[in-house]
């Protein structure tokens, strides 16, 4: 889901007070995927192996449901920012965590991913 900035405090509130868990992720400085996978691991609970590959990520996956709790929202901040200047890197970003969404889902548990921007509607 798209979020403008000015109403992420609103939008995960509606989540919290369903019980979900917020987690935000900054990418502002993420210019490559190592950064982006960096910036996922510091705001996760990843196991200490886990390396700064998407596979590395893949092969977490039952560490990191079995350590996380859930439903969580997953907020990307400043991915309007990511998508401006590195288009290629926000695509592969987004199909990336959308597996991962896909497979917490398929799992039974649920993740539910924000993208904040503030240049939604421009």
């Amino acid at each position: 889901m798209l979020v403008e900035s000015d109403q992420l405090d609103d939008f995960a509130a509606y989540f919290e007070q369903a019980g979900a868990n917020r987690v935000d992720i900054a990418l502002v400085n993420a210019v490559d995927s190592f950064g982006v996978i960096e910036s996922l691991k510091a705001a996760l609970p990843f196991p200490a192996w886990c390396g700064s590959s998407w596979d590395s990520i893949e092969d977490a996956f039952e560490e990191l449901r079995a350590t996380w709790s859930f439903p969580s929202l997953m907020v990307l901040r400043s991915f309007d920012r990511l998508l401006a200047d590195h288009a290629h890197l926000a695509l592969e970003t987004t199909i990336r965590l959308h597996d991962l969404e896909q497979a917490f889902s398929a799992a039974g548990e649920q993740l539910i991913l924000a993208f904040e921007g503030v240049s939604w509607s421009s």
